[in-house]
């Protein structure tokens, strides 16, 4: 068996990364390293304030720690201690929110900085993700860099891929391997069967992106064992029945926002838009100035999901709250993207941070979230998707709307048409007679 960081010295991205891996072993000064960080988040156009609290709040906390533990050289591993006991103060109450998330915003820019030599605007990952050790982190890196490099996967469904991979990996360390030489069939059906638990659609959606990560390993000869038979079990799909939201429940989210505010403006244009179209929330977050044809009132776009071209009326509805947004509370910035962040950097708006907007405004509208499952934006989806079967329009022209590549992604919708469905029952008179003749 060959180890994956020799093998993928072919692609010229895997020397970037295995020669900063090898950097890393060299000893860099804390203060040097801060300097640096410093200077390269001063490209982004925060405020005054925010670089302030970074400083205070981070940079010197963290300087301070090492100090107390006479260091002087950067260690990743100290930092992350500093977190993590911070992050305790916090859970206990001895320390505020702010600071607890001012020192781990300045310590993953530390990181990156330290890694890369400079630092790049982007979300903190969440608390709990999992740190791949480097031989399943080598590996997991050379099977993204081939799929992205072969474009046999959209980027969309990699990135589905990886997150379903990640789990599997963490999974395998948990019970003590650090590379593949040991693990057999059964500890992979096992381990299946435990991540079975995390995927309400089932098993589905997680087995094509393994089957792939397994057959990478195969071809690679970076497994001593061919795992693919064990992930190739016909799994039955579980259907949860999402439901979305009344005209009346849209009207209160809509009313809920402030739109004397720049972000109430776009919030609005936002939620506006997903009511009247039911696009994806990806889809909205990344619309851009040429998707919209202002002179014929369209809307065209490519789909993240399917990579599908979708052409979609411009109601006057939507295309008022978007030139409101866009003539008096866009931020000045080149970007080519419509909807962006409301504080510096002016960046294209995340999809998060999206789908925190639809939560935020059905908690101010007190739209029901417990006893009926919603799921923000797609919750628009769903409801205009039954607002269009109540108009007896027909599925096949709701799939085309809908942007659907195979007609049956539109049948979900079948199963919240309580009206309908109460058509197809089937009467039960009788049934007490035909049971005693069978007798």
């Amino acid at each position: 068996m060959i180890h994956p960081t020799f093998i993928i010295m072919s692609s010229e991205k895997t020397l970037d990364y295995l020669e900063y891996e090898v950097n890393l072993l060299k000893p860099f000064k804390l203060s040097e390293l801060v300097t640096q960080t410093k200077e390269a988040i001063s490209a982004f156009g925060l405020s005054q304030k925010t670089l302030s609290n970074y400083n205070y709040e981070g940079f010197a906390p963290i300087c301070c720690y090492f100090a107390e533990q006479n260091q002087e050289d950067y260690s990743k591993e100290l930092a992350e201690q500093l977190v993590l006991e911070t992050r305790q103060k916090y859970k206990l109450g001895l320390t505020y929110r702010s600071k607890y998330q001012n020192i781990r915003r300045v310590t993953a820019l530390l990181y990156e900085c330290y890694k890369t030599g400079t630092v790049k605007w982007s979300c903190l990952p969440n608390w709990k993700t999992k740190q791949l050790g480097t031989f399943f982190s080598n590996a997991l890196s050379a099977y993204v860099i081939e799929k992205s490099n072969s474009e046999t996967l959209s980027i969309g469904s990699i990135k589905t891929y990886k997150s379903k991979i990640i789990q599997l990996l963490a999974h395998l360390e948990e019970k003590g391997h650090s590379n593949f030489l040991r693990v057999t069939r059964k500890e992979m059906s096992d381990c299946i069967t435990v991540l079975a638990k995390r995927y309400p659609c089932g098993l589905d959606s997680a087995l094509p992106g393994l089957r792939s990560f397994c057959s990478f390993l195969n071809e690679k000869q970076w497994i001593s064992i061919d795992l693919v038979p064990v992930l190739q079990t016909v799994t039955a799909k579980r259907r949860k029945i999402r439901h979305g939201f009344t005209h009346h429940e849209s009207e209160q989210i809509r009313a809920a926002i402030n739109r004397e505010t720049s972000f109430g403006k776009r919030d609005y244009a936002m939620l506006t838009l997903a009511i009247q179209t039911g696009l994806r929330a990806i889809d909205i977050t990344n619309l851009k100035y040429g998707d919209i044809d202002w002179h014929i009132h369209e809307i065209r776009i490519i789909q993240h999901k399917t990579g599908h071209p979708l052409t979609l009326p411009l109601e006057p509805d939507v295309g008022n709250a978007i030139a409101d947004y866009l003539l008096h509370s866009r931020p000045d910035s080149d970007s080519p993207y419509l909807f962006l962040r409301s504080s510096p950097p002016y960046q294209k708006l995340e999809n998060r941070s999206a789908s925190g907007i639809a939560t935020k405004y059905m908690k101010l509208a007190e739209v029901d979230r417990t006893t009926i499952e919603r799921r923000g934006f797609h919750s628009f989806r769903r409801s205009l998707g039954a607002k269009m079967l109540e108009a007896e329009i027909p599925l096949s022209l709701i799939s085309e709307v809908f942007g659907h590549t195979h007609m049956d992604s539109a049948k979900p919708y079948l199963g919240i048409h309580e009206t309908q469905l109460k058509e197809c029952a089937l009467g039960l008179l009788g049934i007490e007679v035909a049971k005693e003749e069978f007798q």
